[in-house]
């Protein structure tokens, strides 16, 4: 990993979305990125499709309504884009596309 981040040239910008993210993150879901009453429980493709999808809003400049982000974990669709075969490429995408696109619409 060192070698790698060793070559961006937009680290600063990088470190700084990495920070709005986890703030906005931390400002806005006061139980984590977590789903219904499963409070000690964080399913890896529900925060990687959370954590992307709000740096994907935020880099777009777009309007984001902070008041979605709480109803979008139970959110029916977004639990299918989160359950089974998640693993294509192909449903990442989707995942991360829905919830940017449920901030920012």
């Amino acid at each position: 990993m060192a070698i790698k981040t060793s070559s961006f040239k937009n680290k600063t910008e990088l470190q700084s979305l990495f920070n709005k993210t986890f703030k906005f993150a931390d400002d806005f879901l006061p139980d984590g990125i977590v789903r219904g009453t499963r409070k000690n429980i964080t399913p890896l493709v529900l925060y990687e499709a959370i954590a992307v999808g709000i740096a994907d809003a935020i880099s777009s400049k777009a309007k984001i309504d902070a008041k979605k982000l709480i109803p979008l974990l139970d959110d029916a669709e977004l639990n299918r884009l989160t359950t089974g075969a998640t693993n294509s490429r192909t449903k990442l995408m989707q995942r991360i596309n829905y919830v940017k696109e449920r901030l920012t619409s």
